[in-house]
């Protein structure tokens, strides 16, 4: 089966057509069936030389952003006047047949909206059509316009704390540094304990920007969508469904059941019989830690199991559980490989 790697790289080819504001968050202790378990919402990013902006290509991005405003009734005065009251949020062109990308927030006002793309062109879109993305807050529409420029993606992974991205919306554009990379943005022990069906990491910036938002790197890609105050959805989370909605105009994401603790977020050596790298099988208030019913129930996985690689797809902090899942289509059997009590297993999950 092919690496984890390759996939996203295929999946990427098909569809595309200063200050360091962050170091580490404050530590928490979780108590599970392995005992206690010091853990941090943020992981190690190695330092790295900072690129020079490309300034043409961000602008060329730029050019995709879309600003979304309240539709006011037809006939009136101000019907063709867009107000900062308005403004619902922001959002991203990302194919020439009119699909536009933002958060589900922005697209949950009941509302007819109104787009309005950089060249200053506008389009209707009715809320009533979205697509909804629940595992990562995202949701797509398509407005009845076609367009010429349309967004290229990259990889937010390649970004460093501290590094400037840029905020482009109708009109203007702000720079913003990194704060961190696929950190988890919640501060609370809950908040801590991820999910198979949900993509949790986000990319933190050193300050707020309107939901919707594009957050683009120096090379002009665009790397995440601004969800809420200063963390931003990283766009690789969203690229293996978008053919999907783009075709069949729905989401499909597959479900395995698993609630976890990821050990790259360990602040202190771990507990006896768990490794250091790999995904704890861990349950907090919201929810068990192995789903009744599940496909993961069905494999044999256990509370306090600490699942290290799917197929040959290590789980650590480059690639989480959650990541490495939602590669696979519903229906898909794959191998896990995991501790339990201090000695290797292996089993077969098929996914829902």
């Amino acid at each position: 089966m092919p690496s984890r790697r390759n996939r996203y790289l295929g999946t990427l080819l098909l569809l595309i057509a200063s200050v360091c504001a962050g170091a580490a968050g404050a530590s928490l202790i979780i108590y599970s069936a392995v005992g206690t378990v010091e853990v941090s919402s943020v992981r190690s990013v190695p330092e790295r030389v900072l690129p020079a902006p490309d300034p043409g290509r961000v602008a060329s991005a730029a050019r995709a952003a879309v600003s979304f405003y309240r539709a006011r009734d037809a006939g009136t005065p101000l019907e063709a006047a867009f107000l900062p009251s308005d403004l619902v949020g922001n959002g991203i062109s990302v194919t020439a047949d009119g699909w536009l990308i933002s958060t589900i927030a922005v697209f949950s006002d009941t509302n007819r909206l109104i787009a309005v793309y950089a060249d200053g062109a506008t389009a209707q879109v009715d809320p009533r059509s979205v697509v909804r993305d629940d595992a990562t807050g995202l949701a797509f529409a398509r407005a009845p316009i076609e367009r010429r420029t349309v967004a290229g993606f990259g990889d937010d992974t390649l970004l460093a704390p501290g590094e400037f991205v840029y905020l482009p919306a109708v009109p203007g554009m702000r720079t913003i540094p990194v704060s961190r990379v696929r950190a988890l943005p919640g501060s609370g022990r809950a908040d801590l304990v991820e999910s198979t069906e949900r993509l949790a990491r986000r990319l933190i910036l050193a300050s707020p920007g309107i939901p919707g938002t594009p957050v683009v790197n120096s090379a002009g890609e665009i790397v995440a969508v601004v969800e809420s105050d200063g963390a931003a959805v990283p766009a690789p989370f969203v690229a293996p469904i978008m053919r999907g909605v783009f075709v069949d105009g729905r989401v499909v994401r597959p479900s395995a059941g698993i609630n976890y603790l990821s050990l790259d977020l360990l602040t202190a050596d771990p507990p006896r019989g768990v490794r250091g790298n790999g995904a704890l099988v861990l349950g907090s208030s919201r929810a068990r830690g192995v789903l009744r019913g599940s496909a993961a129930e069905a494999a044999g996985i256990r509370e306090g199991d600490v699942i290290t690689h799917v197929e040959r797809d290590t789980v650590d902090a480059d690639t989480t559980l959650a990541e490495l899942m939602q590669d696979y289509e519903p229906g898909a059997t794959v191998n896990l490989t995991f501790f339990r009590s201090g000695n290797e297993q292996k089993t077969s999950l098929t996914i829902r």
